[in-house]
């Protein structure tokens, strides 16, 4: 009995921090290409509010394909909160009423881009016929794997399946600029937002306008989100216009 009043008092006399709740977990389930901002976002997020929160929040952020986020988010046993993916498959959540009515908002666009090895030689690439020689003189490619449901890997194989890339040797992998890092190819086209996050390589343009090759995402929060609240927050903080250049840092043009 004596041990339990000890207890119980030396619990009292505890700091608010220590007898504190665990913070609070958001789920952003996120395409790849969108999740290096998302996690960039979420980490100021969570900074901006030391102090106004006495627990959290915490994030997660899968970076899954499009494909799997999809999925994720259509699962009955979903745990997401927020959920970043290309306007279409959003739109095919909508239409599963598994998207909280108002919140499935356009996040941006996101662009293919060129790298090459660190310190090789950058190839002019401002045009079509100058971006088509460049691959040519290349011999192999490097892009990512579409067969992983990987949207930017799916439109890039769409390029190259023109008759004038015929003869050109494709290396696939799980990210097509980590290819060109390790040197299994002298040039590799990836979606923006993978391709900054990757060490290694130079960043030597877009691919060529007239290929419209763009891709479109929305957010929005699930509806049965675990922290419904907590997510509408963050979705809001993640559209301010103050936030526009991390996302543009990390290959979302919004």
């Amino acid at each position: 009995m004596r041990i339990a009043r000890f207890l119980a008092a030396a619990a009292f006399l505890l700091p608010a921090a220590a007898q504190a709740q665990p913070p609070i977990m958001l789920h952003i389930l996120s395409t790849g290409v969108a999740a290096p901002g998302s996690r960039v976002l979420a980490m100021n997020y969570k900074n901006s509010l030391k102090g106004l929160w006495e627990s959290g929040p915490d994030f997660s952020v899968s970076g899954g394909t499009a494909g799997r986020t999809k999925q994720q988010a259509l699962a009955p046993d979903s745990v997401g909160d927020v959920v970043i993916v290309q306007k279409d498959d959003m739109e095919d959540l909508v239409k599963a009423g598994v998207i909280l009515p108002g919140t499935n908002v356009s996040l941006g666009r996101i662009d293919l881009g060129v790298a090459v090895p660190k310190g090789a030689p950058h190839p002019d690439i401002s045009t079509y016929p100058k971006f088509r020689d460049a691959l040519l003189a290349a011999k192999t490619v490097a892009y990512t794997d579409p067969a992983g449901g990987s949207a930017g890997g799916i439109m890039i194989a769409k390029i190259l399946s023109k008759p004038e890339f015929a003869g050109l040797k494709i290396v696939l992998s799980g990210m097509g600029s980590q290819s060109a890092a390790r040197g299994d190819a002298p040039i590799a086209i990836e979606t923006m937002g993978t391709l900054l996050g990757t060490y290694g390589v130079d960043f030597i343009g877009l691919v060529p306008a007239s290929l419209n090759a763009h891709l479109y995402f929305s957010i929005g929060v699930l509806a049965k989100a675990p922290n419904l609240k907590e997510a509408i927050a963050f979705e809001k903080y993640a559209l301010r216009p103050q936030a526009k250049p991390i996302w543009k840092r990390w290959g979302v043009v919004r």
